[in-house]
């Protein structure tokens, strides 16, 4: 996807995103190959908010019932939100969803933990 991503790539991919987002038609071609890690950490982005979409409409009491090692499939997201809302810059309302998103995330992992000790171990970490 991206092996050697730095804060200023990320940043550009974070720009890149919240621009085809807002306006698909606005993103030429050309601007892809500029920035060929671009469309894979779009596409990793939009895997990642479905999954923290899923996560929200989760019922509460039925997430302690899941198990643990459902937690792995909650990492990745959990850590290109972060990347999102840390390397998003001026775009704002990227850094804001993926700041929800985050926050959901990490309460269904917290309400994992309650029951799981797996879960309350990576969250330790």
């Amino acid at each position: 996807m991206v092996q050697y991503a730095t804060a200023e790539t990320i940043s550009s991919y974070c720009q890149y995103f919240s621009k085809h987002s807002l306006d698909p038609s606005s993103i030429e071609n050309g601007h892809a190959s500029i920035l060929p890690g671009a469309q894979a950490f779009s596409d990793a982005l939009s895997a990642s908010n479905a999954i923290c979409t899923i996560v929200r409409d989760w019922p509460t009491n039925s997430i302690i019932h899941t198990s643990p090692f459902i937690i792995g499939g909650l990492l990745a997201p959990a850590t290109i939100q972060m990347l999102a809302k840390t390397f998003s810059g001026r775009a704002s309302n990227l850094a804001e969803k993926a700041s929800v998103s985050l926050r959901s995330l990490v309460m269904a992992i917290e309400h994992m933990a309650e029951y799981w000790g797996l879960c309350r171990c990576i969250l330790s970490m």
